[in-house]
């Protein structure tokens, strides 16, 4: 028999994370640019400052800044993807979602041992294996778990129409 404490400990009811809808996001996706710029241009410094490896700093700004899921999980007309973090509350995570990926931001904070408050922002992105309706996402959190479902875009299979993140 478990204790009154270790029974609620890492517990939660069922919430819902903020989903970004249209009117703010382009504020969260600027956000999110500006850091794997700035992740961009410091390579481009260290790589010497040479022209024409603006996109593959890029990409390796956005492969360092962003933890990618692989593990899309194919649900009849639907996607569904769990993504673990633990201790995280719900109104510290932010998911935004495309016809073709998702975007996840969480905030944290810890105290460091001097007592100052450090801020930590980590991203994750989900690519979806095919075109989504993103009018359907949807994102839970439970006991450390995100769960985001979205379900397939009916007639645009392999269409690129719109798809910009």
């Amino acid at each position: 028999m478990s204790s009154p404490t270790r029974a609620t400990q890492g517990i939660s009811p069922s919430r819902k994370p903020e989903i970004v809808r249209e009117d703010a996001k382009t504020e969260f996706l600027d956000e999110f640019r500006s850091l794997v710029s700035r992740r961009a241009y410091d390579l481009f410094e260290r790589f010497g400052r040479s022209d024409g490896n603006d996109v593959s700093h890029w990409l390796q700004a956005e492969n360092e800044l962003v933890t990618t899921l692989p593990e899309v999980k194919d649900a009849g007309g639907s996607y569904k993807v769990n993504v673990s973090i633990p201790g995280m509350a719900a109104d510290k995570i932010k998911v935004y979602a495309s016809e073709e990926r998702a975007l996840i931001s969480a905030e944290d904070s810890s105290k460091t041992a001097d007592g100052a408050t450090e801020e930590r922002q980590s991203y994750y992105m989900v690519r979806w294996p095919e075109t989504v309706d993103p009018d359907t996402f949807n994102a839970q959190i439970e006991n450390g778990r995100l769960t985001l479902t979205a379900q397939k875009a009916k007639g645009t299979e392999g269409s690129s129409a719109s798809r910009q993140f």
